[in-house]
């Protein structure tokens, strides 16, 4: 594989719900968020979705999402999916929908999207602990 057919990261976007327009395909991203203020650890989320959307890729390759805690490198979730680009100036727009996520404790979470094993975008995910108002 050549450089020029790495697929190049546009967005990564957590957030409550995608919602897909069936007549036109165009998504609408719900409760987008870059953090989470809970009450007690550890803490499972129910329920959400990241929006990963890629261009400029060439054939096929394996799209890896993982997050994992900033300080243990403990992995909190990892999903994979194979996408293919029937051209390079093709966006591949795609919703990973994850349940059930467990958070142990307050840290900073990397969310990272590789590309047949090699990085190509992160971002970091806030897990707080609420202060409980006395």
């Amino acid at each position: 594989m050549s450089f020029s057919e790495i697929p190049i990261g546009l967005a990564l976007i957590p957030c409550d719900t995608v919602i897909e327009d069936r007549l036109t395909g165009k998504k609408s991203l719900i409760g987008i968020f870059g953090q989470f203020s809970v009450r007690k650890f550890p803490y499972t989320h129910p329920n959400m979705c990241v929006l990963v959307s890629l261009t400029g890729g060439s054939g096929e390759h394996v799209c890896e999402l993982t997050c994992s805690d900033a300080g243990s490198q403990k992995v909190i979730f990892n999903v994979k999916a194979k996408i293919k680009f029937k051209h390079p100036h093709q966006v591949l727009d795609m919703v990973f929908q994850l349940r059930a996520t467990e958070f142990p404790c307050a840290d900073t979470y990397w969310i990272k999207v590789n590309v047949d094993d090699m990085p190509l975008m992160m971002r970091p995910l806030l897990v707080v602990q609420r202060k409980e108002n006395k």
